[in-house]
């Protein structure tokens, strides 16, 4: 409270984020005021709201600069984060003055020495300018830089490489570059917001189908499609990036790619990739690691009726590979040969799963790579097959090394198809 006396309003016109206990007081002044109040006293500092205002800022927030040979004004253009692009908030950070000298071809011998002055001032100004944008921009989507004549583009050298990769496009307008100037230019923010995301959802189904295109029809793949197979995936925590056709969205499939940490991207069939996408997949993922889809049927005939009318949406579809992705074809006469390997195969995948999930959780990539070898020894010892007492002692030993109830619980659902039948 005594730190909170001392604090000046006028200084935090956006409001005050404070962390306090024993050994530190920290205060910040946040960038956009917060949609609400917080106070919050427990063990750990919540930084929901600061992480969330982050977010925003880094997706949703974008720069602009507009300037001329008179001025410069700066300020931050705030996109609504739901439904279609469009502007929330404009706001003005700064404005400098240019203070230079006219152009003149007068002077005689001391033209070139005025010209120099000018150039020098000029510089002096765009350095200046800089220096604000280094300090504005360093964390916001992209920048737009806009203004009458040559000055804009004379800008761009001048900007940090971090602000200079992050320029979007440099629009000329007619009107001065003070808050007029900054309206103008802010106009033109949704459409580049919206050029950004149909690039960015291009490369997501690029990757996509390049990774199917570079699968082999014998080895376990990293990507699958369909949506039993993707809902499987999600349930093993197997999913890096999740692509749902919008045809397909729904908030199940949001809410899973968010229980497991994956990304999750919604396709619009705008573009001739993701056409092809929507109409030939419509479900699909992009996975952590090798999955053999004998292990995602496995999962999937796993789930109860009433589990599966939950994970998955209504509407059910069988895709098949599209004739334009080329793929090598398994020979039928290798069916038997899969069936004789199925479960040494499945129990391989098991073991990746299981040390990716405690990599997960223990952030500790060498302590899962020896719990993993200690489960292997403790499961199979050799076999292909277990039985209850050895799951039992291997959970046992796991949740004594602190790991998640959540992994243990996924990792008797796996095992216990690999379990003998006592009968």
């Amino acid at each position: 409270m005594a730190l909170w006396s001392q604090l000046d309003p006028r200084s935090f016109p956006n409001g005050v984020v404070m962390f306090c206990c024993k050994e530190l007081a920290e205060v910040l002044h946040p960038l956009q005021p917060f949609p609400r109040h917080m106070f919050s006293c427990g063990r750990t500092f919540d930084t929901s709201l600061v992480s969330e205002a982050l977010e925003v800022r880094q997706s949703f927030t974008h720069g602009v600069i507009v300037l001329d040979g008179d001025e410069a004004t700066w300020g931050i253009v705030q996109l609504s984060s739901q439904g279609k692009p469009s502007i929330h908030s404009v706001t003005q950070l700064g404005h400098l003055s240019a203070n230079i000298a006219s152009r003149t071809r007068r002077g005689g011998q001391s033209a070139t020495r005025y010209a120099r002055n000018r150039d020098g001032e000029e510089l002096a100004f765009l350095r200046k300018v800089a220096e604000r944008a280094s300090e504005e921009f360093a964390d916001i989507r992209s920048v737009l830089v806009g203004g009458r004549g040559d000055m804009k583009r004379k800008l761009l050298p001048e900007l940090p490489q971090q602000v200079r990769e992050r320029v979007a496009c440099v629009i000329d307008i007619g009107c001065s570059a003070g808050p007029e100037g900054l309206q103008t230019v802010a106009t033109h923010v949704p459409e580049v917001a919206r050029q950004s995301r149909c690039r960015a959802l291009d490369e997501v189904v690029v990757r996509f189908l390049n990774l199917v295109a570079e699968t082999d029809a014998h080895e376990a793949p990293l990507v699958c499609y369909g949506e039993a197979q993707t809902a499987s995936a999600l349930r093993i925590g197997a999913v890096e990036h999740l692509v749902v056709a919008s045809s397909h969205s729904s908030a199940t499939w949001a809410d899973l790619a968010k229980d497991s940490g994956a990304t999750y991207s919604e396709i619009e069939p705008t573009t001739e990739l993701s056409l092809r996408f929507c109409q030939g997949y419509g479900v699909g993922a992009c996975l952590r690691y090798a999955v053999d889809p004998e292990l995602l049927e496995i999962s999937g005939s796993d789930l109860s009726s009433d589990e599966e009318a939950k994970c998955l949406p209504v509407q059910t579809l069988r895709v098949e590979r599209p004739a334009r992705v080329s793929l090598p074809m398994q020979d039928p006469s290798s069916d038997c040969e899969s069936v004789s390997t199925a479960t040494s195969r499945s129990d391989g995948l098991l073991l990746k799963w299981l040390e990716s999930s405690l990599t997960r959780a223990l952030q500790d990539a060498a302590a899962a790579e020896s719990l993993t070898m200690c489960a292997d020894v403790l499961l199979f010892d050799g076999n292909a097959s277990t039985d209850q007492e050895r799951l039992e002692t291997t959970v046992e030993m796991l949740r004594g090394e602190g790991v998640p109830e959540d992994v243990l619980v996924e990792l008797v659902c796996h095992v216990a198809d690999l379990i003998d039948d006592p009968n």
